[in-house]
């Protein structure tokens, strides 16, 4: 062998080690981004999953009414005890509520047989 092949072969052998190096790294480097993306993601679909389960506890009321038909002996305050959400109303504004939809003077004027009008709140069951 002369001098001229052994750098040959000596530049050959540093390329090949140079490039399995440098592949080397570009795996490193993608293993790194693979990681990162894969935690990114779960801890992206743990902050959605706890949202929604947040959000569905607290799903927001939509004020509905209702017919009611008056049994013998009911008064508002009866009907508050079934149709009022304490979170939104209370007792007193339920019954000065239906009062002025039914254009009631006062709870005395509630007669067995007649319908009247009662806002309640649910949530929106679409």
């Amino acid at each position: 062998m002369n001098a001229t092949s052994v750098n040959r072969f000596e530049y050959s052998e540093r390329r090949i080690i140079n490039n399995r190096n440098r592949r080397n790294k570009q795996l490193k480097q993608r293993l790194l981004v693979s990681a990162l993306v894969f935690v990114l993601f779960i801890v992206l679909a743990f902050v959605l999953l706890s949202t929604k389960s947040m959000a569905s506890n607290d799903a927001p009321l939509f004020k509905y009414y209702k017919s009611v038909q008056i049994k013998g002996g009911d008064t508002l305050y009866d009907l508050s005890l079934e149709y009022v959400n304490p979170s939104v109303n209370d007792t007193e504004s339920f019954i000065e509520e239906v009062k002025y939809i039914n254009n009631l003077e006062d709870d005395y004027h509630l007669y067995e047989g007649n319908y009247i009008i009662v806002p309640y709140y649910a949530a929106y069951v679409g």
